[in-house]
């Protein structure tokens, strides 16, 4: 039954692939990008980069597909369109480039004249990618991934290491832009970090005496594993950093409802799922707790401490396993509550920001608060119709 419903599936993506060509007699604009992002929010590497043309001023019209036009999280000002609806398609394919952040659905051809740039959603290299080619046992469902990343013109990459495993992992053709990533850029600027955190801390009326310690687990196929000991983990913070701490509770997107908050009763644990912008919570964040999201990456940039806990990491291993090591990543790394316990109270803020330099030099990052405005050098580039090659001096690896 699976094989006939991909089938009908990659049928069905040629099918409308087809009809969505008579946008062909709209001219392209030049000026015009469009920016697609995986869940319809005003966030991510998308928000930054938007954010960045208008403090720049650049000739640039920025639309965005939205899944809901009144959502909250776009600043006025700010062009939205409706997904799947005849303005998107329009603006789709009258605009010259297009910045995506986690693919493109397959049914969405390329036309001649535009750039797809793919900004992906997670830096550094640690958990296997869900769209390792060789990993999928459907033919038509390779198909149809092999189809959408063979339209990606440029990809952005946090570090070499992720740049070797993502063409591994998608056979990618596409060129990687060695310039970091634009979300990233917040960490490297001591004002919009402080600003981001009152920001959030007024959202959720922090008093100013308590520390944060955001749990950010990363998605699983079977939901959130939740076995967190709230009042242990908060004591030990209390013992170590010399103040109480609230716990903010972050479900991955993907995830429809926060299991970890609504099973977990306590006066200090906050349900921050609602919350958008994941940087801004990281800004906010003393503390970071999660398992193998790559937020831990984001996080790192900061010098703050993170913490790993992994109580299924046997399992996860069979399941999905790793492009780094466990064992070779900086963050202390427990399986159980007792040992996240100790690794709070023993923690070496000096030792931990000697192998957190140690692993981005691994890795070879690429962050360095510039990618933003790198970025946008780039499109400005493309709308021009200079070949990028020859005019953009930063990274590319081909």
């Amino acid at each position: 039954m699976n094989k006939e419903y991909e089938f009908l599936k990659t049928m069905l993506s040629f099918s409308i692939s087809g009809v969505l060509h008579l946008f062909k007699v709209f001219p392209i604009q030049r000026n015009k990008i469009l920016l697609y992002p995986f869940n319809g929010h005003y966030y991510c590497n998308l928000k930054y980069i938007d954010e960045k043309i208008r403090e720049e001023h650049l000739p640039i019209i920025c639309v965005w597909e939205t899944h809901n036009v009144k959502d909250r999280s776009y600043p006025a000002g700010v062009k939205t369109v409706k997904k799947n609806s005849f303005a998107m398609f329009y603006h789709f394919y009258t605009a010259s480039v297009i910045i995506f952040n986690s693919g493109l659905p397959s049914w969405m051809y390329k036309r001649n004249g535009q750039t797809f740039i793919e900004t992906w959603h997670g830096g550094g290299a640690y958990k296997k990618n869900d769209a390792v080619f060789k990993n999928m046992k459907n033919k038509w469902k390779l198909v149809r991934a092999e189809k959408a990343w063979q339209r990606v013109d440029y990809i952005i990459s946090s570090c070499a290491k992720f740049t070797k495993i993502f063409r591994d992992d998608t056979g990618t053709k596409a060129a990687f832009l060695s310039i970091g990533m634009p979300r990233n850029d917040i960490f490297f600027n001591e004002a919009r970090m402080q600003k981001a955190a009152s920001l959030v801390r007024d959202t959720y009326q922090i008093q100013p005496d308590f520390g944060i310690v955001l749990y950010a687990p990363t998605f699983r196929n079977n939901g959130m594993l939740v076995d967190l000991d709230v009042n242990e983990l908060l004591c030990s913070l209390q013992l170590r950093f010399k103040k109480p701490f609230v716990l903010f509770v972050r479900s991955h997107p993907h995830l429809a409802k926060d299991i970890f908050a609504k099973t977990n009763r306590h006066d200090r644990v906050i349900d921050v799922s609602g919350y958008v912008d994941m940087q801004e919570l990281l800004a906010a964040a003393d503390v970071l707790i999660t398992d193998y999201s790559s937020s831990m990456w984001d996080f790192s940039l900061t010098g703050r401490p993170c913490f790993i806990y992994a109580n299924d990491l046997s399992s996860y291993k069979k399941e999905r396993n790793f492009h780094t090591p466990i064992n070779e990543w900086p963050f202390p790394l427990a399986e159980r509550n007792e040992e996240l316990k100790n690794n709070i109270l023993n923690f070496d803020q000096h030792d931990y920001e000697c192998k957190v330099r140690q692993h981005h030099e691994e890795l070879g990052s690429y962050e360095n608060g510039n990618a933003s405005l790198e970025l946008c050098n780039i499109i400005m580039h493309l709308i021009n119709k200079e070949k990028l090659e020859d005019n953009y001096r930063g990274g590319i690896t081909s």
